[in-house]
């Protein structure tokens, strides 16, 4: 009830006026920067969702750019195509995955890709693959298997064995051989409704003895960024102030997420999972109280109502916690209000540890989710590296996503190590791996924020090229300055409405 009257009183227009130490320009620079840097992070961490630290830090010596996104730009994906049984005796055995190219859009092309996912798999695994060899299409592969193909996420080349390790980390994890020549994947050379034939031999170690098949479908413009979920489904907030005002409520952006999201979404996923109960009349926060409701879904969103309350963390917790409730409960919604809460105060603090330590007294001291933030302030004080706090989280919390808990740790570690340094925030964050683009996007927002556009280097922003694309019906393609100028507008908007000014 407490929490309820707090709402209420927040939402409500405020009698007195306050005032901000910014103006309309400097404003406009700190949400580009924010928007830019949730971009550019989520572009640096997305080509390795889901791989472990340790990998990253082996597979990855030096990260001083992109790390595939730019280029070739992975749009979607198949799903799982064809799966395979590899008899548990561990001896080599030929694998052949035969399946119908299924319809992509124009413009881009289908390259493939071999391994396991969170999807369908959940079971600590590893398989051997060597060999491959595609039999149906003309596509002259190197002897050198690693000419045309990389190991990502818990994927790596063992080179004594000259064979790829499928590492399957178990739940939550992904593990994938996919293409990096992407010249011998033309528009032109894999059409849909082919018949695509592709054969390697593979050996059993552990686990789970199956592995898949699936297509990514690439883009050839390498320029821009998205679509993804962590900046759609922002943009649903964003129509919702256009829509109903400041007074904005939880239903209400239910409601949209109903006419805006046409999309199929998983419904393994907590978005997927509320998106149902929406479209059935549950409405929040009942749509949000579900097994995977603590997931960071919430967390990877919030950016949105930091920027339309630059200074005021309490109403950007607030109105994120309107909008976390729609497909999350509890740490979930934490996760969201935290990092809103973060974005707000980056228009008035530059110091990354009293951001971090501001929006924490905006979730309840006792969750779990701010144990765990308040935890890596802790040991990272008394001197301990991000890799021994890191190791230790991710003993506690080996999955992820799902809790939100190893994702919290990463953007509070990831913020604390790079003490405001754009490059080194977003790598760091990129190494501790996990759920890389989320987290990446994360820290990428809070420092864009603190900067500014002009201050973020040039090689990271001019690749995105002014360009954003999302998947909510009718905001498919925008230009980054534009989307600003809307957010602003709506900020100011905001700030009237409960007697502030810029």
């Amino acid at each position: 009830m407490k929490r309820l009257v707090i709402a209420l009183i927040l939402l409500l227009p405020a009698a007195a006026v306050w005032g901000l130490p910014l103006d309309r320009d400097a404003y406009y620079q700190k949400v580009l920067g924010c928007w830019n840097g949730k971009c550019i992070g989520g572009g640096l961490g997305m080509p390795v969702e889901g791989a472990w630290w340790q990998d990253q830090l082996k597979n990855y010596p030096m990260v001083d750019g992109y790390v595939g996104y730019i280029g070739n730009v992975i749009r979607s994906w198949s799903g799982f195509l064809a799966r395979a049984e590899v008899p548990m005796d561990g001896e080599w055995h030929e694998i052949v995955f035969s399946v119908k190219v299924p319809d992509f859009p124009k413009g881009q092309f289908p390259a493939p890709i071999i391994g396991m996912s969170l999807e369908e798999y959940n079971e600590r695994s590893a398989i051997l693959v060597r060999d491959i060899a595609i039999t149906s299409h003309p596509v002259p592969l190197a002897k050198k298997m690693r000419t045309d193909f990389n190991g990502t996420n818990s994927c790596w080349y063992d080179t004594g064995l000259e064979a790829w390790v499928l590492d399957f980390p178990g739940e939550g994890g992904r593990s994938w051989i996919k293409t990096n020549n992407f010249s011998k994947f033309g528009t032109d050379i894999i059409k849909s409704g082919d018949t695509f034939t592709i054969k390697m031999n593979a050996k059993w170690l552990q686990g789970d003895n199956h592995f898949g098949f699936a297509f990514d479908f690439m883009d050839t413009d390498g320029s821009g960024f998205g679509p993804d979920d962590d900046t759609s489904y922002q943009i649903i907030g964003l129509l919702g102030l256009e829509k109903y005002g400041p007074s904005l409520t939880s239903e209400q952006i239910g409601r949209l997420w109903t006419e805006r999201i046409t999309i199929g979404l998983p419904d393994y996923l907590a978005e997927g999972i509320a998106l149902e109960r929406l479209r059935k009349g549950i409405m929040p926060p009942e749509s949000g109280d579900h097994p995977v409701g603590n997931a960071i879904g919430g967390q990877m969103k919030g950016e949105i109502w930091g920027l339309v309350c630059p200074g005021r963390p309490d109403l950007a917790a607030e109105y994120a916690r309107r909008d976390g409730v729609v497909a999350h409960k509890e740490d979930g919604v934490y996760g969201e209000m935290f990092v809103a809460a973060m974005i707000s105060e980056a228009f008035v603090e530059s110091d990354v540890k009293k951001i971090i330590k501001r929006a924490l007294l905006e979730i309840p001291a006792e969750s779990k989710y701010a144990c765990m933030v308040q935890r890596v302030l802790d040991e990272y004080e008394e001197g301990r590296t991000w890799v021994q706090i890191l190791r230790d989280v991710k003993k506690d919390y080996p999955s992820m996503c799902d809790p939100v808990y190893p994702e919290c740790a990463i953007i509070t570690l990831a913020l604390l190590e790079g003490k405001g340094d754009f490059d080194y925030t977003v790598i760091t964050a990129f190494y501790c791996g996990s759920d890389t683009d989320c987290d990446t996007a994360t820290v990428g927002a809070v420092i864009g924020t603190v900067i500014g556009y002009d201050a973020i280097p040039d090689k990271w922003k001019k690749p995105i090229n002014n360009t954003f694309r999302c998947f909510v019906a009718g905001q498919e393609n925008l230009k980054i300055t534009g989307l600003c100028r809307r957010i602003c507008r709506q900020g100011e908007r905001v700030l009237r409405y409960h007697g502030g000014r810029l």
